[in-house]
């Protein structure tokens, strides 16, 4: 008896399909990124679990984590370790800011003939770039994109920065919701713990009557 898959497949590019060809076929890559990626495209082949781990020479349990991280997370998640417990990785809030910032930056603008950002190019002009990354990985990389639901490769013009003071605007915006998070935490101005903060975009539609 045939059974049906009961997840419907992710939406994949065909630059993410050559990224997974790429590294299935490298002998440069770690052997578990190599092994995800046959995972993966064996699995977009319409292969079984029972197959796709008779291919790879796996068990069962290594295919279903894999592909239940390619549903939940996307790619780069499939392809990589997800947090460990345990001590984090310290990224201050600048360096985050620093790397959103440039996901909102085409890469021509840096110099590279590329129209839009790979989580590969990304990773290496971040290391390059910035000391205090340079020993960032890919998928912290992504993982900060992700958080802010960024998806670089995808990215359409109409999301592009035109503004030259972007930057220092969004870091000063980023300090503010930091702050309002850290006094709700009673970190900060404990006196302000109770205090309602409201945002709200440009020109909601309504009158600010009073300042409180």
């Amino acid at each position: 008896m045939v059974f049906r898959r009961k997840y419907s497949k992710p939406d994949i590019s065909e630059e993410e399909l050559n990224e997974l060809r790429r590294i299935r076929s490298s002998t440069r890559e770690e052997k578990r990124r190599v092994i995800r990626a046959s995972i993966i495209l064996d699995y977009l082949d319409d292969y079984s679990d029972d197959r796709i781990a008779a291919r790879n020479g796996i068990n069962k349990n290594t295919v279903k984590n894999c592909l239940s991280k390619l549903r939940e997370f996307g790619i780069e998640a499939a392809l990589n370790d997800l947090p460990r417990p345990g001590k984090p990785r310290m990224i201050t809030d600048d360096d985050k800011s620093w790397v959103l910032n440039l996901a909102c930056t085409k890469p021509s603008e840096h110099g590279y003939p590329d129209e839009l950002w790979s989580y590969t190019l990304m990773t290496d002009h971040t290391r390059k770039s910035r000391s205090s990354l340079k020993n960032i990985s890919r998928s912290t990389v992504f993982e900060i994109l992700n958080e802010a639901e960024i998806r670089p490769h995808k990215i359409r013009y109409y999301v592009e920065k035109r503004d030259p003071d972007f930057e220092e605007k969004m870091t000063t915006v980023l300090h503010v919701y930091k702050e309002v998070d850290m006094i709700n935490n009673g970190v900060i101005i404990p006196e302000l713990k109770d205090t309602v903060t409201i945002s709200f975009d440009e020109k909601p539609g309504m009158q600010a009557i009073s300042m409180t």
